[in-house]
Order: structure tokens, then C-alpha cells, then sequence
């Protein structure tokens, strides 16, 4: 199961949060180009990075999934009714 990230509301949280792309690569250890491939959803973000972003951006758990696990969710959801 393929898990494609909601790249619209992850933009907006970093933004929200005052972010670059730059800033925010930074901050998780990876380069501006690495972090602009993750967040157009490109390559898929790391365990790790994911929980970086949760604390950096102060994500909650509703946001967590929405952005995260949006996809796998309803795929989920299809295979189960």
C-alpha cells in the first residue's frame, strides 16, 4: 500500500509555522532539494523525519494523520466495507 502524504496541508502547517522549505530541511537534517521531493511527495519521508515534523511543526494527532496516513486510512476503509 502506497503511502501518498497530503502535500496541501503539509505546506500549510510549515508555512503556518514559519518555515522555508530551507529552514525546515535544516532542521531535519536533509538538504532543500531532499525536503522539497518529500513534501511534494516525491520520496517519502523517513520514520524519523516524520516524528521531527510532528514536534518542530506541533502537529496533533488528528493532523498527524491527515497528513501522513490520509491515504492509507481510506484505502483501509475500502478494503473493510
Amino acid at each position: 500500500m502506497e503511502n501518498k502524504i497530503n502535500t496541501a496541508k503539509l505546506r500549510a502547517k510549515r508555512v503556518e509555522n514559519g518555515y522555508s522549505m530551507e529552514n525546515l530541511a535544516k532542521k531535519i537534517g536533509r538538504t532543500s532539494k531532499a525536503y522539497e521531493n518529500k513534501e511534494k511527495g516525491i520520496t517519502e519521508f523517513t520514520r524519523s523525519e516524520i516524528s521531527d515534523l510532528i514536534a518542530i511543526l506541533k502537529l496533533s494527532v488528528k493532523e498527524v494523520f491527515e497528513i501522513f496516513f490520509a491515504s492509507q486510512l481510506t484505502e483501509v476503509l475500502k478494503v473493510s466495507v
